[in-house]
């Protein structure tokens, strides 16, 4: 028999607000155009290519499979276009604004170990997020610490 401490929510959709779905479904809409733009731009570089019937060598063919990126606002779901040469030509298409195997932004990236060594480290996580008061988990530690250093003066032993 195994113990875990993870707790799943039950349902992540209560904790989303219309405002937060706004940004994600516009977030989305953003970089589909973006691709596509970039998509159109690739194809003009194999417009003049075609086959001995005319017809185009390289073509659109789908989408790849439906991914999500971990952004500054949650979740977004990204599909991204794929072509195909007609040809024994192999020719992949590779977006600059989403790369393969990418599964959260820049901005992300490195805010997480910045939040982590600045923030967990020092006990200073509502400044970080810029709250002006101080969390119940903070006011906890503060609490404790208090306490530690109440007894250290008193020369009671303190449990690390």
């Amino acid at each position: 028999m195994s113990k875990s401490n993870v707790i799943e929510l039950s349902d992540p959709e209560l904790f989303t607000d219309s405002l937060t779905e706004l940004l994600r479904t516009g977030a989305r809409q953003l970089i589909e155009q973006a691709v596509e733009a970039e998509l159109s731009e690739f194809m003009k570089q194999y417009a003049d290519q075609v086959l001995g019937n005319g017809r185009a060598a390289i073509v659109r063919n789908g989408y790849l499979p439906e991914r999500e990126i971990q952004t500054g606002i949650g979740p977004v779901t990204v599909k991204i276009p794929k072509v195909r040469g007609k040809n024994e030509e192999a020719v992949t298409f590779r977006s600059a604004w989403v790369p393969p195997y990418v599964r959260k932004t820049r901005a992300l990236e490195a805010a997480l170990p910045w939040l982590y060594l600045k923030g967990i480290s020092t006990r200073e996580m509502g400044s970080r997020f810029g709250s002006s008061g101080r969390s119940g988990g903070e006011r906890a530690i503060c609490q404790h610490d208090n306490q530690t250093e109440t007894a250290m003066a008193r020369g009671l032993p303190v449990l690390a």
